[in-house]
């Protein structure tokens, strides 16, 4: 069949093109076939799982195939077999988007439905991990400009992404002691794990962004991670050492209250307090605490005008106001090079949040 006009004298050059796509989707299914059978992700057994032909024309497969509990049941075991850590989620998503793309790329060619259910396979296992944690997808750009280059536009149909917004765990609300009960009944273990880790990296991150002296927590996050996927930790002891991190989010959520600030005076506050070789005294504390709420309103209330970084003369209206406030408010422990870096972490913190 004829799909696009090309140029003068150059009928076949469109079918010949087709041709080469669908060359590079055989390609590209033999790897992902591959990959899957190293992996222990049974492709056949969702294809012929009941529920399948009923759902193999769907583009949001995550959540069409919930109705069908046998082929839910399928394409569950194959997450799980991938999510053995993120390497491996990361090039089965490779591989299920690189079918996706070439698939899309040869329709309407008749030739395209002995590929489907492969490609339908692979993306519902695919779904299904962006409904745990979306996914940032690997760079297939030149196989996608590849694509573009053997399609006339009036063909070419573009890759696509599906969006899911991932079921939300309460961490604060977890009762840990039943969670790990349940945990220990669930068949597939990656799956709940995965669901809880990105929830709490979404937790970290936020609260890193609102006060940089949590970095800490994202480093032992990160470097779990890593542990988990390098093997050298099991499903369960990260289950215990991600419960044992949620507990340490929670209680540092609470600091602010317990300090009597909001999160934008704990902020700074940290800032100024958590320094090496540094103790406050009850007295000295209490003063950095009503210093820092007070630097805030007149930050806000007077320095911090419209477009205030575009000009010199207001961003060192702002350092200067820093300074001024601590020299009045920091006790004698603070020497000269800790008050002037001080000031500059604060200022910087300023900047950069305002």
């Amino acid at each position: 069949a004829i799909y696009a006009t090309g140029k003068e004298g150059d009928d076949e050059a469109p079918v010949k093109d087709k041709e080469e796509l669908v060359r590079q989707l055989e390609e590209a299914i033999a790897e992902a076939k591959a990959f899957c059978k190293k992996q222990g992700v049974d492709l056949q057994k969702i294809i012929e799982a009941k529920g399948f032909d009923q759902i193999v024309y769907q583009e949001e497969f995550a959540k069409a195939i919930v109705e069908y509990r046998e082929l839910n049941e399928s394409v569950d075991d194959a997450v799980e077999e991938v999510l053995i850590n993120d390497e491996k989620k990361k090039e089965f998503n490779k591989h299920a988007r690189v079918v996706n793309t070439l698939y899309k790329a040869i329709l309407p060619d008749p030739s395209a439905s002995k590929f489907l259910p492969v490609r339908s396979a692979l993306k519902a296992i695919s779904d299904k991990i962006n409904v745990l944690e979306p996914f940032q997808p690997d760079d297939i750009t030149a196989v996608e400009n590849k694509v573009a280059e053997k399609l006339d536009e009036s063909i070419h149909t573009e890759g696509y992404t599906i969006q899911y917004d991932a079921e939300l765990i309460d961490i604060g609300k977890i009762d840990f002691k039943k969670l790990k009960e349940r945990f220990n009944k669930k068949k597939h273990k990656r799956m709940a794990l995965e669901k809880i880790k990105s929830t709490l990296k979404e937790r970290i991150e936020t609260m890193a962004e609102q006060n940089r002296t949590r970095m800490d927590f994202k480093e032992r996050f990160e470097e779990m991670i890593e542990k988990y996927n390098n093997y050298s930790i099991n499903v369960d002891l990260q289950l215990e050492e991600l419960f044992n991190l949620a507990k340490d989010l929670d209680n540092e959520s609470e600091r602010s209250v317990k300090e009597n600030m909001n999160e934008e005076e704990l902020a700074i506050f940290d800032i100024v307090t958590q320094r090496e070789k540094i103790e406050l005294q009850p007295v000295e504390r209490k003063k950095v605490k009503e210093g820092v709420q007070n630097l805030i309103t007149k930050l806000k209330q007077e320095k911090l005008v419209f477009d205030w970084k575009k000009q010199q003369r207001y961003i060192s209206d702002v350092k200067v106001t820093i300074e001024q406030e601590f020299d009045d408010i920091l006790p004698k422990v603070y020497n000269r090079r800790l008050f002037v870096s001080t000031v500059n972490e604060v200022f910087d913190h300023v900047y950069h949040k305002y």
